[in-house]
């Protein structure tokens, strides 16, 4: 229905609101309950946000095995959906693909410009760890391969450079939070089974 101005609307608006909502005592009582309902939730703005971080962890931990099911059931299926995009995307545009991969390496955003940033460590310096090291893994001497790669080992105190190991002997060390004793027990552990 066309109004003749805006005024005509704005008082018929008026009106509609006094009798529907202002003065009908039946909607004032659900609104109240309404009102009450909404702000026992976690919408609740006198909540502080301390108080609902520590309501939102204790939930967590008493229902761990479903936040965590839900969770990776949420990441698989985020993941496998992005990835099929992503996909999608490379094959619509593998000319822009080729062109920014040409400009990342010009721009020298390499993995050895990475180490160079991460590690004060140049591709010469690294060259020269790996013939220092025969081409293998400090931690195990199992050579580098195309599916076994070199990881910068670095202490996380000094952030000096100790070797180049692969990814699983890093990750040892990293657990064991850089503790000769601690490998040196399991060590002796492992040697005692092995020997039974």
């Amino acid at each position: 229905m066309a109004y003749a101005c805006k005024e005509e609307k704005k008082l018929k608006d008026r009106k509609y609101y006094i009798r529907t909502r202002k003065n009908n005592a039946e909607f004032k009582k659900w609104k109240k309950e309404y009102d009450r309902e909404f702000h026992k939730g976690y919408k609740n703005p006198n909540l502080t946000k301390e108080r609902s971080r520590a309501y939102t962890k204790k939930y967590k931990e008493s229902h761990l095995e479903e936040v965590q099911k839900k969770d990776r059931e949420h990441k698989r299926k985020t993941y496998a959906r992005c990835k099929e995009i992503n996909v999608r995307w490379r094959d619509r545009n593998s000319e822009k693909v080729r062109v920014y991969r040409e400009r990342y390496k010009e721009d020298g955003r390499t993995k050895a410009a990475r180490e160079k940033y991460r590690y004060g460590i140049s591709p010469e310096e690294v060259q020269k760890l790996l013939e220092d090291q025969n081409f293998s893994c400090a931690v195990c001497r199992k050579p580098f391969t195309a599916t076994r790669k070199r990881y910068i080992d670095h202490c996380h105190t000094t952030n000096k450079v100790r070797g180049l190991v692969h990814m699983e002997c890093n990750t040892l060390m990293g657990l064991a939070k850089d503790d000769p004793e601690l490998l040196e027990r399991a060590a002796v552990y492992l040697r005692r089974f092995r020997d039974e």
